[in-house]
C-alpha cells in the first residue's frame, strides 16, 4: 500500500512502491518499521533526534487500490508531569509525552477517488473517524522549515529566505514571484528567472531544486538593508498560494543600533511566517513592480506607456481582422447573388 505521514501541513515521509522518501524538513530523521512489521500492519512512524518542535498533530494516510483511510495522532507534553514552560531544551533533558487520537470530525476532500471507502460502523468504533479522498497535484501549502528559522549571516555573503511547497511537489511548471515589501525581487516564469530592477545580479532561485518543491529565494551580497518582510506567490493551475516571511535581527544577540557593517562581521537573524494581510493598493503595487521587471522598464510611467502601446497595437490588429472579415462576407454575398444555385439544397451538384 501507499503510506503518507505528515505533521500539520509538512510532509514527514511517503512510502510508495516499496520505497521510503523523507520529507524535506525531516531529512535523515524519519523511518518506518520496514518489511517485517509492515506485513503485520504496523505503519508506525519513527523519528530520530527528538526536539520540542516535533510536538504537534501527525496525520497518517494509508491508500490501497480501492480505499483511503486516515487518522490524526496528537502528540503533546504531559502538563501534569512536565509544565510546558519548563520543557527541557538540552540534550540530557527528558519530557513526558501524551499521544492520543484526534477524533475531531474532518471535512472530506472535494476530490474523491473513484472508489468509495467501505469501512463499517464497527471499524469506526474500533479505529475512530476516517475520511476518504486524494489530493490534487496542486493542493499544497507554502511553509518555512523549522530548521531554517534562525541564521547567522556574514555581511556580503549569500542569504536565503526559505520557502517550500508542502507536500513536496514539483514547481518547475509554476510561476513564482518574490517581493520585499512591495518591490519585486524576482519572477520565475516560463522556466526562467527575471531579477527585479533593484536586485540585478543578486536574486536567484535554485532551479533544479524546484523539482523538490524548494522555491526559496537566494540573495547574494547580504546587507542590513535586506532585513524586512518578504512575500512569495506561487501560481499554479488551481490558483495562487502566498506566504510572508519576516526577516529580523535578533535583538537579544545584536542590537539593531549596533548592527555590523564591515564584511568580516556577522549578525544573527530570525525568520518566521507573518500572517499579514496586504491591502489592494499594496498588491497592485506588487503587480506593477513585477510587470516592470518582466518588461524591463524603470518606472511606472514607462510601464503605462508600454501597456497603452501594446493595447493600441492589439486594437489595430483587431480592426484589420474585422475589416478582412467584412470584405470576405461581401465577396461571399456577391458570389451567392451571381450563383443562386449554391443555395439550392435539392441540387445534388450545384457546380
Amino acid at each position: 500500500m501507499e503510506i503518507r505521514w505528515s505533521k500539520d501541513t509538512a510532509c514527514v515521509c511517503l512510502y510508495k512502491d516499496r520505497r521510503l522518501t523523507e520529507g524535506v524538513f525531516f531529512k535523515d530523521r524519519v523511518s518506518l518499521f520496514m518489511t517485517h512489521k509492515l506485513r503485520k500492519g504496523n505503519v508506525s512512524l519513527l523519528l530520530k533526534n527528538f526536539m520540542l518542535s516535533d510536538v504537534g498533530n501527525y496525520q497518517c494516510q494509508v491508500i490501497s487500490k480501492d480505499r483511503t483511510e486516515e487518522i490524526t495522532v496528537r502528540v503533546r507534553i504531559n502538563p501534569d508531569v512536565q509544565p510546558v514552560s519548563q520543557s527541557p531544551i538540552f540534550q540530557d533533558g527528558n519530557a513526558q509525552l501524551m499521544l492520543h487520537e484526534d477524533k475531531k470530525t474532518r471535512e472530506p476532500s472535494k476530490k474523491l477517488s473513484r472508489h468509495a471507502s467501505h469501512h463499517s460502523q464497527s471499524d469506526e468504533k474500533q479505529h475512530g473517524n476516517y475520511s476518504t479522498g486524494v489530493s490534487s497535484n496542486d493542493n499544497f501549502q507554502l511553509v518555512i522549515p523549522q530548521t531554517t528559522q534562525e541564521a547567522t549571516i556574514s555581511m556580503g555573503s549569500e542569504f536565503i529566505v526559505p520557502c517550500y511547497l508542502s507536500p513536496e511537489i514539483c514547481a518547475t511548471a509554476m510561476q513564482i514571484k518574490w517581493f520585499k515589501e512591495m518591490d519585486c525581487v524576482c519572477v520565475y516564469k516560463n522556466r526562467r528567472v527575471i531579477e527585479g530592477r533593484a536586485y540585478k545580479d543578486r536574486a536567484s532561485l535554485i532551479t533544479h531544486e524546484l523539482e523538490r518543491g524548494n522555491v526559496s529565494l537566494h540573495l547574494s551580497n547580504f546587507s542590513v538593508s535586506d532585513v524586512g518582510d518578504y512575500h512569495c506567490q506561487v501560481i499554479s493551475r488551481d490558483g495562487t498560494k502566498e506566504i510572508t516571511v519576516g526577516v529580523r535581527i535578533k535583538p537579544e544577540v545584536q542590537p539593531v543600533s549596533k548592527s555590523p557593517t564591515s564584511p568580516d562581521q556577522s549578525i544573527q537573524l530570525k525568520l518566521f511566517e507573518i500572517h499579514k494581510i496586504w491591502t489592494e493598493e499594496e498588491t497592485n503595487k506588487m503587480d506593477e513592480s513585477a510587470l516592470m521587471s518582466e518588461m524591463k522598464v524603470n518606472n511606472v510611467q514607462e510601464l503605462h506607456q508600454m501597456l497603452i502601446k501594446a493595447y493600441t497595437e492589439k486594437d489595430r490588429q483587431l480592426e484589420k481582422t474585422e475589416q478582412a472579415l467584412r470584405e470576405t462576407r461581401t465577396d461571399l454575398d456577391r458570389a451567392l447573388r451571381l450563383n443562386p444555385q449554391f443555395l439550392d439544397r435539392d441540387n445534388p451538384n450545384p457546380f
